[in-house]
């Protein structure tokens, strides 16, 4: 029962009711000992307190990464061209630099930023033969018709097919 109370307190935790759940949190830990402020209605409430706190940080941290985005940022450790700008293209040795680190981060194979699945190396298209959809391409997170630039920092790798659904978005 206590543990359903910890939850039901944690579950009251969003990023805007911060204040009004640690006083719920307090309020459950005066009534399970009938406010008689006994050292096991204070474990209780820091039990809830840390339940809450974990399960805060958790939903925090969820809501970071789905406002980041999966990849945003991954390969902001690439060096730069010197022509960084808005509609840019990635430089050759840019594009192997960021294949190499993705490589690097998912145990010596390339995987889509986007869906985690494993990618076959990339080849140079040969004309009259099929492309390869599973193929890692290195795509712009923010497109450059949108504005968005050749810097490292907006590089995603993904399938020659995750690549084609996305377009410009």
């Amino acid at each position: 029962m206590a543990i359903d109370a910890g939850i039901m307190a944690a579950d009251q935790i969003t990023l805007g009711s911060v204040s009004s759940s640690i006083d719920m949190v307090n309020s459950i830990a005066t009534d399970v000992n009938g406010g008689n402020g006994s050292a096991t209605g204070a474990e209780f409430g820091k039990a809830i307190t840390d339940a809450a706190i974990g399960v805060l940080t958790e939903r925090v941290g969820s809501a970071f990464k789905a406002l980041k985005g999966t990849s945003a940022g991954k390969y902001s450790n690439v060096p730069n061209p010197k022509n960084v700008k808005e509609g840019g293209n990635f430089t050759r040795a840019q594009k192997r630099n960021i294949l190499n680190e993705n490589k690097q981060q998912n145990g010596g194979v390339f995987k889509s930023d986007k869906s985690g699945k494993t990618l076959d190396t990339p080849t140079q298209s040969k004309k009259g033969q099929k492309a390869n959809m599973n193929q890692a391409e290195v795509d712009h997170i923010k497109p450059k018709s949108k504005g968005g630039s050749n810097s490292s920092s907006n590089a995603q790798v993904l399938s020659k097919e995750e690549n084609l659904r996305k377009g410009n978005r």
